[in-house]
């Protein structure tokens, strides 16, 4: 099983926004689930200075394209919207929307609930967890049981 791990990437809290995929990426793996990370080979976007983020170490096209095929090959998605984060991730919006329109559901960890009664969040997100290790042993369970 795959899945994809989605969620900002804030530049004010780049080191969580990048972090949390590692270590889902580990956990998963204990559990016998290969995690999807998109930032995978550096492709993020860095902070500057002023807060904002410079250029993609990729086209845009090249991305999108990337991120698109990497949902496509999971068979489930997992979102972490950390405490804090801005509500400018629309790019997850657009990965939670991607994978309810191919059927793979969608967990999601939002604390905050900072994005949790967006219409198109209620709509595509199948499970909402309070940690990211629950929906991990939520994964697990659904493949191993």
């Amino acid at each position: 099983m795959r899945v994809y791990l989605a969620g900002p990437v804030d530049p004010a809290l780049l080191e969580i926004c990048l972090r949390w995929r590692t270590d889902a990426v580990d956990a998963l793996a204990a559990v016998h689930v290969q995690g999807v990370n998109p930032c995978r080979g550096g492709h993020h976007p860095a902070p500057r200075a002023d807060g904002r983020i410079t250029e993609l170490p990729v086209d845009a096209a090249h991305l999108v394209a990337r991120d698109k095929a990497d949902i496509r090959s999971c068979q489930a998605m997992l979102v972490y919207w950390p405490p804090g984060s801005d509500k400018r991730g629309i790019g997850t919006i657009m990965e939670i929307a991607i994978a309810g329109q191919w059927s793979i559901p969608v967990l999601l960890v939002d604390p905050d609930k900072a994005i949790s009664d967006h219409p198109w969040v209620e709509v595509h997100v199948a499970e909402h967890h309070a940690t990211v290790a629950d929906a991990v042993a939520a994964l697990a369970t659904y493949w191993t049981s």
